[in-house]
């Protein structure tokens, strides 16, 4: 099943997954994005699943001008804020 959305196509989310794509690493939007996209509600934040380290993140992320914060690094987690 592919799941389609307005979200997907946010020029915030386009940039990210395209930062990611562009060093090289997957990306794959997941968890409640994808479950409010099936079920037709708004999607209001974008988890996104790489195969980046989060210091790969962290450093993308600095190059292209977006600011990081460490939410959950000791499980690998970090938020971009565009």
């Amino acid at each position: 099943m592919k799941v389609t959305g307005l979200w997907l196509n946010n020029p915030a989310t386009q940039q990210v997954m395209s930062m990611l794509a562009g060093g090289g690493f997957q990306a794959f939007a997941v968890g409640g994005c994808v479950r409010n996209a099936l079920l037709k509600i708004a999607v209001n934040d974008v988890d996104i699943a790489t195969n980046a380290h989060p210091e790969q993140v962290i450093a993308l992320a600095k190059n292209i001008g977006l600011k990081t914060v460490p939410t959950g690094i000791e499980h690998g987690t970090i938020t971009i804020v565009c």
